[in-house]
């Protein structure tokens, strides 16, 4: 009969669970998708400014709050011989796991918000409505305004959308549908001048 060894073993190395591994994919990703779709997330402009900002932070958070929990649950945490686990550590680790989540959240709305933007527009079912908004300028950079919209919001549109003919005060005819993740989207914009 072999002799036991003394005492028990050591565990090995605790690896990263598949949720904390998909987790650290989103965040390593965040900034090549801001960089690679900001561009195109120009086409799909919403009718509501950071549509997508708070929604989006409370699920990353929530995600990425999960992904700590997990982790942490595979390391090892020292207890006495015969002691069971304490509710209290995990409601502390689930509390830790939100608070240091928040900041991560918050970046990662930022940086996917423009892909959101693009799902939003590029998947939208349903009719599309035609309104109206003021061509004004702004330090040279052309801007739509509506009386129906909130005072302190506009949208901006790049010179290269608004034809060089159309001066301040013409017409524009906004196009909008209503987007996948339901935020209203402007699909397409006609410039009409006053003369």
């Amino acid at each position: 009969m072999a002799p036991k060894p003394f005492g028990k073993p050591s565990p090995g190395r605790a690896r990263f669970p598949r949720l904390t591994v998909i987790a650290l994919l989103f965040l390593g990703a965040s900034p090549v998708a801001y960089f690679a779709l900001s561009s195109t997330s120009r086409s799909y402009l919403t009718l509501v400014q950071d549509a997508f900002f708070w929604p989006s932070a409370a699920v990353f958070g929530f995600f990425l709050a999960a992904a700590g929990v997990r982790w942490m649950k595979r390391r090892p945490t020292p207890r006495a011989p015969g002691e069971g686990p304490s509710s209290g550590v995990g409601f502390s680790r689930r509390l830790l796991a939100l608070f240091l989540s928040a900041p991560f959240a918050l970046s990662c709305a930022f940086l996917y918000q423009p892909g959101l933007t693009i799902i939003n527009g590029w998947l939208s079912p349903g009719a599309t409505r035609t309104a109206h908004a003021l061509v004004e300028i702004r330090g040279r950079v052309p801007v739509l305004r509506s009386p129906y919209w909130p005072p302190d919001f506009q949208v901006e549109v790049t010179t290269a959308e608004v034809p060089e003919t159309v001066p301040a005060g013409s017409l524009a005819r906004l196009t909008l549908a209503r987007g996948l993740l339901g935020v209203t989207w402007i699909r397409g914009i006609e410039f009409e001048e006053f003369r």
